[in-house]
């Protein structure tokens, strides 16, 4: 894998993309029901790759009902994506939507994405059963060694390729077949999309104290540490700047970049949880970031607006330590 599995977690937390919540909402159904309705098939397959869709409506609703039930139901493993290829419009990686969303066994999905951000530089011509099921191990025993479900490490995945894959005679990022797979304009063969990585260029906006907040091209990304502040809101803890970084000439900048992020993100300050180990207290850059982003109120005193954001971090992350990411 080109990331570390400690790092997962934050790569996760990159990927936005509204419209999970309607495909995973239909393979709850599908998988509690037993199989999908033609209906839920095609929603599926349209998020997957828009362009198979007039392919997947040559299937009738007791053709995806039979084949669907197959493919959830039976032991055999070759017979579970195989099965899902028998219909029309629907090869390896839309066969591995179906197969991730509405399965009672992880599964994951196979895209290049994926694929480059394990280390595979270009998919095979044709996806064979071999290769698919080398894949699922591989992704089965990563997602366990990550501790997260599988859900959550596709996100990761996925975003990671998104934010780093370039082109081989360019350094921009791989464009995709066609548009809007997975959804918005940043093109794929049959993956997802998200918003622009939340690295940010230029300067934000000034805040309501009329504090512009420094330009940050120049704060570098540490994904590392950011994953380990994730991990840490998660386990409902704080921890000390030499915890988090042994070499502590650099460790502003570092929560800097995060401070900013996750604003952007829409999520509560996770820099809060770094103090220093003599008082357990945050230094002083917590608080002048969260003056630039606007989370300090009026009249909140410096401790008082401390614990208010070390309480909504743990309570917006302390949840995905066992279910996945929203």
């Amino acid at each position: 894998m080109r990331f570390s599995t400690s790092e997962v977690m934050y790569w996760a937390a990159r990927y936005a993309y509204a419209d999970d919540a309607e495909v995973e909402a239909i393979g709850e159904a599908a998988r509690n029901r037993g199989w999908f309705t033609r209906d839920e098939f095609l929603t599926v397959a349209r998020w997957k790759s828009p362009r198979s869709q007039r392919r997947c409506e040559e299937n009738d609703d007791s053709m995806v009902k039979a084949i669907t039930h197959l493919a959830l139901s039976t032991a055999d493993e070759p017979e579970r994506i195989e099965a899902l290829t028998r219909l029309h419009g629907v090869q390896f990686p839309t066969a591995s939507v179906l197969l991730h969303l509405a399965h009672r066994d992880p599964y994951p999905i196979i895209d290049f994405r994926a694929l480059w951000s394990l280390g595979v530089e270009a998919p095979p011509a044709a996806y064979s059963f071999a290769f698919w099921w080398a894949y699922t191990q591989a992704c089965r025993t990563l997602a366990h060694d990550a501790g997260v479900r599988m859900r959550t490490f596709d996100r990761a995945l996925w975003q990671f390729s998104k934010e780093r894959q370039v082109r081989a005679s360019s350094k921009s990022p791989v464009p995709r077949a066609g548009e809007t797979e997975r959804n918005t304009g940043d093109v794929v063969s049959e993956g997802g999309a998200a918003r622009p990585p939340s690295g940010v260029q230029g300067s934000l906006r000034p805040t309501a104290e009329g504090t512009p907040m420094p330009r940050s091209h120049k704060y570098p990304q540490r994904p590392d540490i950011h994953a380990r502040l994730i991990e840490t809101a998660m386990r409902g803890q704080l921890i000390t700047y030499s915890a988090l970084v042994p070499n502590r000439r650099k460790v502003g900048d570092y929560l800097y970049r995060i401070a900013k992020e996750e604003h952007a993100a829409g999520r509560p300050p996770l820099t809060a949880l770094v103090v220093h180990k003599a008082d357990s207290k945050p230094g002083p850059g917590f608080l002048e970031a969260a003056k630039w982003v606007g989370y300090w109120r009026v009249g909140e005193s410096e401790d008082e607006v401390w614990r208010r954001a070390v309480q909504e971090v743990h309570a917006y992350w302390r949840p995905k330590l066992t279910d996945d990411l929203e």
